[in-house]
């Protein structure tokens, strides 16, 4: 292709003459994972279990391509072999303009052979690809059949969708960053506010680095999968907004995944409704009016330094007295000192209803939410333990509510009660409402892969000691399977129970009693 084709391309693409007709690249296969190149002159895109693939009609997927000519229209698909095809998974994930090469699918040792896990980059000259070079990224892990991963236009953020530490069920979505060394940072599980126990896919990050698409089905959808939107509060990459369908224009009745923006005016995705197989690559038109249209509903409240999130399906607000006040400190528990956070709020039904940061000189926040509600708040700091308190509002409570809160480090020597840890009187079983925080302490290892922790494990005075220590003992290691079970290491596990010998309240009555019922851990190496 001539610099002057090319530069015919770039016009109508960016004339918004793009080339819609794709019935050349669609087939009776499957296509997903659609990129263009930077120049806008050739779709990658990955083809399903086509007899020509490197593996035959077997094959899970293999990197075809097809080129935008001078008119307009794009070529007839091409599959360009080894050394990029195999007979495993390949697909191209991104070009950067860093490394100035694809990204892909895959590891490929010199033998040829791919590897399930990780990606790799390769260069394209005179349309011959380079042998793929491994791309290193701390802790990558995918229980998923596929990896969906895409590549910011900085080339310096990489969204995922992966089953791996952390998760809530299926495919989450994650965050990796790029080192100045050039190794990726361990993929970060992007949080609640996004993720659900079903499967979120196909992350795209629009060119402002706020905007995330993706697919999912774990939110009300018209069909099987539909493509929602969500906008990052922060820079912790735990806060977004509800995540919003971007509606009927997209979504269908069928799946619906891949979606990217092209230019201003036109979307690409896949898509199985009216397809000519499993999925088709798919573009089409959408005006600035619809995009507004779909842009989560944010607003900020200057005055407590906070952004409140409008939810659907909560019943409109009529006054104040339908309001609790919450306002409180965040402390630096060893120290005293005051600390900024970010502090999530999930109502009862597990959704977030309110995001807030507090001050970084006094500490404080200030959150207003609905009356006659259970929430949750995840309090969250760098290089703190993250916590979680229970907020129930009673008919006798006042309208403001007061809840200083003490973070605590992450180094030797830190003791953290985990106080929502519980089990059913007299038995080892975890009541369910122990996941969160036990879900917390496991982020918190996997992201800090160096700590080892010591769990100890309580009892009231009340029955035989004998029975009250095994009991304790028995309820540690159900603590340290369940952290095995979220990716952590048991080496890094230590536990011990000591049954009622160390009591923190008296045995006199249930409510104190109660506190003595407890698991602990310390950290000892950090």
């Amino acid at each position: 292709m001539s610099r002057g084709q090319i530069l015919i391309i770039f016009v109508l693409i960016n004339s918004g003459l793009f080339c819609q007709d794709l019935s050349k690249v669609n087939s009776a296969y499957d296509e997903s994972n659609p990129v263009l190149s930077p120049d806008g002159s050739i779709l990658f895109f990955i083809r399903k279990y086509d007899p020509n693939n490197a593996g035959g009609e077997k094959d899970p997927g293999d990197i075809w391509y097809s080129v935008l000519d001078e008119f307009g229209n794009w070529s007839d698909p091409i599959n360009p072999g080894a050394p990029v095809n195999t007979k495993l998974f390949n697909g191209v994930i991104g070009y950067s303009s860093i490394i100035q090469a694809y990204y892909i699918y895959g590891h490929y040792p010199k033998q040829g052979k791919t590897l399930k896990q990780g990606i790799s980059s390769a260069e394209i000259i005179n349309r011959v690809w380079s042998f793929p070079e491994e791309v290193k990224i701390e802790y990558f892990k995918n229980k998923s059949s596929e990896s969906q991963i895409s590549i910011s236009s900085t080339g310096r953020t990489m969204l995922m969708a992966l089953e791996s530490y952390g998760s809530y069920g299926a495919e989450d979505l994650y965050v990796s960053f790029l080192r100045p060394d050039g190794i990726w940072s361990q993929p970060r599980n992007l949080g609640y506010s996004l993720n659900t126990e079903n499967q979120e896919m196909s992350p795209f990050l629009s060119e402002d680095q706020y905007t995330l698409y993706f697919a999912s089905n774990g939110y009300q959808s018209l069909g099987s999968r539909d493509i929602f939107i969500s906008s990052r509060l922060d820079d912790s990459w735990q806060s977004w907004s509800p995540p919003k369908n971007i509606g009927s224009s997209i979504n269908s009745t069928g799946t619906e995944l891949f979606f990217s923006l092209i230019n201003n005016n036109k979307v690409m995705y896949v898509s199985t409704q009216n397809s000519d197989g499993y999925g088709d690559i798919k573009v089409s038109d959408i005006n600035d009016e619809e995009l507004a249209s779909i842009i989560p509903d944010v607003s900020i409240d200057p005055e407590i330094d906070s952004v409140i999130i409008s939810l659907e399906g909560v019943r409109e607000l009529k006054n104040d007295s339908e309001y609790l006040t919450v306002i409180g400190t965040i402390n630096n528990g060893k120290t005293a000192e005051k600390l900024s956070a970010v502090i999530r709020l999930k109502n009862e039904f597990g959704k977030p209803a309110t995001i807030v940061r507090s001050g970084s000189e006094n500490g404080i926040y200030s959150i207003r939410i609905e009356k006659y509600g259970k929430y949750q708040l995840e309090v969250e700091h760098e290089g703190f333990l993250t916590i979680h308190e229970q907020i129930e509002y009673t008919a006798s409570a006042s309208e403001i509510l007061e809840i200083n809160l003490n973070l605590f480090p992450i180094e030797a020597g830190t003791k953290f009660n985990l106080k929502h840890v519980n089990f059913y009187q007299g038995t080892s079983e975890l009541i369910e409402s122990s996941y969160d925080e036990l879900n917390l302490v496991a982020q918190m290892m996997l992201q800090n892969p160096e700590i080892e922790i010591e769990l100890a494990g309580h009892t009231d005075n009340r029955g035989s000691p004998r029975l009250n220590q095994e009991l304790s003992e028995q309820r540690v290691q159900v603590v340290k399977n369940y952290l095995a079970e979220k990716g952590v290491n048991g080496k890094r596990l230590n536990g011990e129970g000591y049954g009622g010998a160390r009591p923190i309240a008296s045995n006199a009555t249930e409510e104190t009693r109660k506190l003595n019922r407890r698991v602990e851990f310390i950290i000892i190496k950090d």
